[in-house]
């Protein structure tokens, strides 16, 4: 179905207001048409909008749709009937998010009790005695299961959000509480049973499940960490092989919510993480489980965990393009953010993450637009990112080389070694003088750091040496501060001389020929020939 542009007054939101009214009024045989109806129409709506609408619920349809469920719900109906009535509550998160349960009614606490208590009890009794998912499949659908999944977490979700308006007492929600982490246990208990033998990449229905069961547990987290911290850290360990292939969303984000507000201070003792802020949420989910991890690292539960630092890589990595083609604001932060913290002493490969990165790097570079600041940032936090990476998995590899090689470039680039090339498809050092005085700072620290790393890398073996110079990249490095087209700070210059040293240190040999270069280039004998 194609809806074309949703606004306001699309006629479909008449048509979901006609048959909400209908199944509030109508008798009990009509009411499971109507509600296999609704979730169908309102599952359309919701996946054309390629997530939650932008359009909030209509007053009245809000009121019909809370007092039907709760009617279906809280009678003694048929089985089925109350299945397809929470399937109908699913369609409902999945369209409006929470914004349909906003009253703070006795009522509307009635019903998302019913709604939680019965899905989680559905779920429950579903996972009893399964030891596969395929004895899980054929008793009870998929589409049952993520329906029942996501009732349980946005239920949760809205019990426990931090809208003063909305939020409800503590002591209101104390049974839920239990129910929702005994539900939670069990569901991770299950995955880490079936993930040792199931085949994901090739199980569409198993990916849908795993894709609901992770926003489940993870929504937890924003009301209760402690209680949930040991069985959420293994499974997120289990499934970071396979999350690339998973469509994450933006209940991953809250996995530390609760604590940002107790532990994240800033220096003026306000409870905001400038960082935090900066990353915003985003309703369509994307990269929600990198975030996961990303936040995880300022409570220190990353530091020396490999699992998870592995885990924010894996994700990093497959998000890393759509990040690119969307013109993500936030890649920038997230990368200086990998890069400041990331440890190769405990990491023990990152041999994808460096392809990927890579690639990226190449296109980028190539790309026949004009670059603009956004470009110029992400390049440069990539590529010293990429060098970090670099100390992983040290090995004489072409794609070893090639991350080297393309990220080495950037680095110089940045310090504008380019100056009236007329073959130069950068253009780069000028765009870098226009930084602004919050992000420059932040590109020199990264330049040193990485520039340091490679000093290290180059003095310990010397094949990345000998491949500098066979490629002439070393003698780029070279004409850093002789041409460069803006004046090199202090700490730059020292660390460039500290590589120069280091290259000369793992390859001798070299010293007589960069140095007639150099005396050439001064004269700029050479520099066309760069």
């Amino acid at each position: 179905m194609s809806l074309g542009t949703i606004t306001a007054d699309h006629p479909v939101f008449d048509r979901v207001h006609r048959l909400a009214f209908e199944l509030h009024s109508n008798q009990n045989r009509e009411k499971f048409e109507l509600c296999e109806s609704l979730a169908a129409l309102l599952n359309s709506i919701a996946q054309e909008e390629e997530g939650f609408l932008r359009i909030p619920i209509r007053p009245v349809d809000a009121q019909l749709f809370c007092q039907s469920l709760r009617d279906i719900l809280g009678s003694k109906l048929s089985c089925e009937l109350r299945r397809k009535a929470l399937n109908l509550a699913a369609a409902l998160f999945e369209c409006y998010g929470t914004t349909w349960l906003e009253d703070t009614s006795s009522e509307t606490h009635l019903l998302i009790t019913l709604m939680t208590n019965l899905a989680a009890i559905e779920i429950r009794v579903a996972l009893a005695k399964k030891s596969s998912f395929q004895e899980l499949e054929a008793e009870i659908s998929t589409r049952y299961l993520c329906a029942w999944l996501k009732i349980v977490h946005g239920s949760i979700y809205r019990l426990t959000n931090d809208d003063v308006d909305t939020k409800w007492a503590p002591e209101r929600i104390l049974s839920l509480q239990r129910c929702y982490l005994h539900t939670c246990q069990e569901l991770a208990g299950f995955l880490d049973k079936i993930l040792v033998d199931e085949d994901v990449e090739t199980n569409a229905e198993l990916r849908e499940f795993l894709h609901s069961a992770a926003d489940t547990i993870t929504y937890w987290t924003i009301n209760d960490f402690d209680s949930l911290e040991e069985v959420i850290s293994p499974l997120l360990a289990k499934l970071a092989p396979i999350c690339p292939r998973l469509r994450w969303t933006q209940p991953c984000l809250n996995i530390v919510a609760r604590l940002d507000h107790e532990t994240i201070a800033s220096n003026d003792g306000s409870t905001s993480s400038p960082l935090i802020a900066q990353i915003s949420t985003d309703n369509r989910g994307k990269c929600g489980a990198f975030f996961v991890s990303l936040r995880c690292s300022f409570l220190q539960v990353w530091d020396g965990n490999e699992e998870l630092m592995q885990f924010t890589l894996q994700v990093f990595s497959a998000e890393l393009q759509n990040m690119k083609i969307t013109h993500d604001q936030r890649l920038v932060s997230i990368t200086h953010f990998i890069f400041v913290e990331f440890d190769s002493l405990v990491v023990s490969n990152t041999r994808n993450v460096q392809e990927a990165i890579s690639k990226m790097l190449t296109e980028w570079m190539t790309k026949k637009e004009p670059f603009q600041l956004y470009d110029a940032q992400v390049l440069m936090h990539l590529a010293c990112l990429n060098i970090k990476l670099c100390q992983v998995n040290v090995e004489n590899s072409t794609p070893f080389r090639v991350a080297l090689a393309c990220s080495i470039q950037i680095l110089w680039v940045f310090c504008g070694f380019h100056k009236n090339n007329p073959n130069n498809k950068f253009r780069m050092p000028t765009i870098y003088k226009h930084q602004s005085e919050e992000v420059l700072p932040l590109l020199m620290e990264s330049w040193c750091e990485a520039t340091q790393v490679l000093a290290q890398l180059v003095r310990k073996n010397r094949f990345i040496a000998e491949f500098l110079y066979e490629h002439r990249i070393v003698h780029r490095a070279l004409t850093v501060p002789l041409i460069g087209t803006i004046e090199m700070p202090e700490p730059m210059e020292s660390v460039l001389q500290e590589f120069h040293q280091a290259f000369l240190a793992a390859y001798p040999e070299a010293r007589e020929a960069l140095d007639h270069f150099q005396e050439n280039l001064l004269t700029g004998k050479d520099y066309n020939e760069l």
